[in-house]
């Protein structure tokens, strides 16, 4: 299991420029986090097909394939940021996909952690992770911080996905590479991930409250989530688990009312729980029904502040 030291004072910025490589960089966090650290920092983006990385990054940024990847310098970089890890809503899961939800996550660790040991070299790795690994709750009724006890088998998929995801990283603890895991809620952001799929079906007085509704939603505004990754680049002495989720936690229900609320709709209907599983199999059950009730301990406790800690704020800023 990962170890860490826990913090209470408040810390002071580093303000050191620094070289930084991303895997998954072309995906929705990834682009966002590019942009954002290119006002500062050197980025090289890496990814498996380079005529994709130059569509989704044009501008003059440097750009790596894995082909190219073991015959690179690992010791020009301070810090690598892995968000590698195929969509967990986009597809029906089979065990197919099950597999590959798994595997796009470990592997890239994998081949980056064993780049990294082949060159003796010591970046800081940052590694994206999901507060799914606190398990799929029907209710609110417990809620998780960094300090939970996490269990080393489960058949919770969810669970079971991150679980894995954040083993993978063990090599490098074995290594000394200093390894921050940032566990994401659902990040929030007009034109995608969640209010993607959303925004149109409540715009059509469409939106629905899922099964009873009183299942947990841990969310960050992308804004936030920004600048908590930013925040830990300028605080080196911060590793381990990080939950990037705001400080208060809602329901489905709550977050159904609130977006209806601010696109000026009404919220008419109810799907019941057995047409969700009907409609999404396996994965309407964990990400639809179920969900997590989880703290930003860790952020709280080294200073770090939310600029849209309610879902009312968020959503305002957005639409």
């Amino acid at each position: 299991m990962l170890i860490y030291l826990s913090y209470t004072k408040k810390f002071e910025s580093n303000e050191k420029i620094m070289n930084i490589l991303i895997s998954g960089g072309s995906g929705f966090i990834g682009k966002i986090l590019v942009n954002s650290l290119l006002q500062k920092h050197k980025v090289t983006v890496l990814g498996r097909n380079l005529e994709k990385l130059k569509q989704a990054f044009p501008q003059n940024i440097n750009k790596l394939s894995f082909e190219n990847l073991t015959s690179h310098d690992a010791k020009n970089y301070d810090l690598i940021i892995n968000l590698s890890g195929s969509n967990i809503g986009d597809k029906r899961w089979n065990e197919r996909i099950k597999k590959e939800l798994i595997e796009s996550r470990t592997s890239t660790n994998k081949k980056l952690i064993e780049w990294l040991i082949s060159q003796n070299a010591k970046p800081r790795f940052f590694c994206a992770s999901a507060v799914g690994i606190y398990g799929a709750h029907q209710t609110s009724s417990q809620c998780f911080d960094e300090y939970a006890s996490l269990p080393l088998v489960t058949n919770d998929f969810l669970q079971k996905i991150c679980l894995s995801w954040e083993a993978s990283l063990e090599k490098a603890n074995e290594a000394s590479i200093p390894v921050t895991t940032l566990r994401f809620g659902v990040v929030l952001k007009m034109g995608a991930g969640m209010l993607k799929k959303l925004e149109l079906p409540f715009r059509l007085n469409l939106g629905s409250v899922l099964g009873a509704g009183n299942q947990p939603l841990s969310w960050v505004h992308h804004s936030d989530l920004v600048n908590a990754i930013n925040f830990l680049i300028a605080n080196p002495s911060i590793t381990g688990p990080v939950n990037i989720v705001s400080p208060i936690t809602i329901t489905q229900k709550e977050f159904a009312q609130q977006l209806a609320k601010i696109l000026r709709r009404s919220l008419l209907f109810k799907t019941p729980s057995w047409l969700v599983e009907l409609l999404f199999g396996e994965m309407g059950s964990y990400l639809l029904l179920k969900g997590q009730n989880v703290a930003p301990k860790r952020l709280l406790e080294m200073g770090f502040t939310f600029t849209y800690s309610s879902i009312e704020n968020c959503l305002a800023k957005e639409y």
